[in-house]
């Protein structure tokens, strides 16, 4: 944490086609706008990773945050937005905060646009194969409640449903 006898060390920076770079802790670098900078240079910033997360983010603890140690990640600065919303990085990449990769959502729609299990046989989310009915399930969250799109014999035919709920949900 910084204090009055810690001079304040900006993070090494790199310029090139309109778009800096900023060298963060861990080896990692984050990227953001030319035209963003000015908003971001005074902090010092890091790598953080979420408790049992696999995504990087750039994070500071602005000055004056004292014993809270209140921290803000990037993105938070470069795209505010209201409350019960959130900062989506469309390519999953959270050191990629470039506003063309940035796009305030609900939370529903921010869950779509996360990468599939390591588990997951099908390839897709919300298509599974069911045992017990010998078919293929179709379903989704909405508002923390699964709902039941319904089970098809052909797994095209599920996916399709999957993905005509999502147009008309999300």
């Amino acid at each position: 944490m910084r204090n009055q006898y810690m001079p304040f060390i900006p993070n090494q920076i790199i310029r090139h086609n309109r778009l800096v770079f900023i060298k963060l802790t861990q080896g990692k670098w984050t990227i953001i706008d030319e035209i963003d900078y000015d908003k971001v240079k005074q902090f010092k910033w890091h790598t953080s990773v979420p408790k049992g997360g696999k995504t990087y983010y750039a994070r500071t603890i602005p000055p004056g945050a004292g014993k809270r140690r209140i921290s803000i990640k990037l993105h938070q600065i470069l795209r505010p937005c209201a409350r019960y919303f959130e900062v989506d990085h469309k390519n999953r990449n959270g050191l990629d905060n470039r506003i063309s990769n940035l796009r305030v959502v609900t939370h529903a729609e921010n869950m779509l646009n996360k990468s599939l299990r390591l588990d997951n046989p099908t390839g897709h989310t919300g298509i599974s194969w069911d045992k017990l009915h010998n078919r293929w399930h179709a379903g989704l969250c909405l508002q923390g409640q699964a709902k039941h799109l319904g089970f098809f014999t052909c797994f095209k035919k599920a996916l399709a449903s999957r993905k005509a709920a999502e147009i008309k949900y999300f």
